[in-house]
């Protein structure tokens, strides 16, 4: 393993050298399970690597960021409270072949990762409509999943306020927005926020490689969900 690493640390750059150390890092920290019998999946050791990667460079921006506004501050995703779930979402838009692409991923309190979603939908590509269409599916989808406590975050912030507003819209963005309210009463307790992209970077990235599935992909790594459908 010593010359492994020692081969590694010859050809890896500093952003690599970085990244492998906090990947071997959660790694070690998996052995939890053998001391506190806290398991932690494959793929939420790479969802909090992720996060813990772009807090590493928030934190070497810092003398940047205290310069922006207080309404401009960068947003980092956060935990769910206890009982809850969390489910973002992004969307990817190909304004040629007219489609978007849906990425969602489920969350527990713990931060792993329940579930995810790549949905390719043909659809006239308008950013703020598949913001909204794709919003709907999530709100959904969480309730297919079984989840009764949930909190939905995407980085479109006008979806996030159109929600939060009890006004009515006839448009068809407004009757979509209508029907993530409606859906959203389905649960025990919901609500909805907005986060920046860079605190949305796993649902975005699942986002834009949706684009190239066929209809739509479904992984879910825990027994917690106790129920799924196909969403289309």
């Amino acid at each position: 393993m010593k010359d492994i690493l020692e081969e590694m640390l010859k050809k890896l750059n500093k952003d690599e050298m970085i990244e492998l150390a906090v990947v071997l890092w959660k790694i070690w920290r998996r052995n939890e399970f053998i001391f506190k019998g806290n398991v932690i999946s494959p793929n939420s050791v790479m969802f909090l690597v992720k996060q813990l990667l772009q807090e590493l460079k928030l934190s070497e921006t810092k003398v940047t960021i205290n310069q922006i506004p207080s309404n401009s501050v960068v947003t980092i995703w956060e935990r769910p409270p206890p009982g809850f779930y969390k489910i973002n979402w992004d969307v990817g838009v190909d304004t040629i072949h007219c489609k978007i692409g849906i990425g969602v991923v489920v969350t527990d309190e713990e931060a792993n990762i329940l579930a995810t979603m790549r949905k390719r939908q043909d659809l006239f590509p308008d950013p703020l409509t598949a913001e909204a269409y794709a919003a709907l599916k999530v709100s959904i989808f969480g309730f297919e999943l079984g989840l009764r406590k949930i909190i939905l975050e995407g980085d479109s912030k006008k979806v996030v306020m159109a929600v939060q507003n009890q006004s009515l819209d006839d448009t068809y963005f407004g009757m979509l927005i209508s029907d993530i309210r409606a859906k959203m009463h389905c649960y025990e307790e919901s609500s909805i926020n907005h986060i920046k992209r860079e605190g949305n970077l796993v649902a975005h990235a699942l986002g834009k490689n949706a684009l190239n599935v066929d209809e739509c992909i479904v992984k879910i790594d825990s027994v917690k969900c106790l129920c799924y459908r196909e969403v289309y």
